[in-house]
């Protein structure tokens, strides 16, 4: 049976400040030798921020293709929630990049907002099997 390594990153975050936290995680990534998977925290670019309008992407965004260049350099898939609109709506999104560089949203919880507060609700949630070395969840 083979070892599957899983790296969790976790470092004191830069509230709200994507792009500080984005060069922190580079430079922790930086030390890691060889893993299978790299899981970063939820909204791990923001912290779990009540400011969802102002903090959000695109599936195109920097956060997002940071996490696409970063699977081939440590030839690991790599996961982690962002804040990311589709369409008219956003959502907390957990993103997988597969070692075949296959980008996947797994999970979304809605952001609602009432007032001037946001919330975010779980939309969906499905056991899912994966497999590494196919890339993909397993139907």
């Amino acid at each position: 049976m083979e070892k599957l390594k899983i790296t969790i990153i976790q470092p004191d975050m830069i509230w709200e400040n994507p792009g500080a936290n984005l060069k922190k995680y580079a430079e922790m990534i930086s030390e890691i030798d060889a893993t299978d998977i790299i899981v970063f925290p939820e909204m791990f670019t923001t912290g779990f921020s009540m400011q969802p309008i102002i903090l959000k992407e695109k599936m195109d965004g920097v956060a997002v293709n940071w996490m696409k260049k970063l699977q081939p350099k440590k030839n690991a898939a790599v996961i982690g929630s962002l804040i990311i609109e589709d369409g008219d709506k956003i959502f907390n999104r957990a993103v997988w990049v597969f070692l075949t560089g296959r980008l996947k949203n797994m999970i979304n919880a809605t952001c609602l907002q009432w007032g001037r507060s946001h919330f975010f609700i779980l939309r969906e949630m499905k056991k899912l099997l994966w497999n590494i070395k196919a890339g993909d969840f397993a139907r």
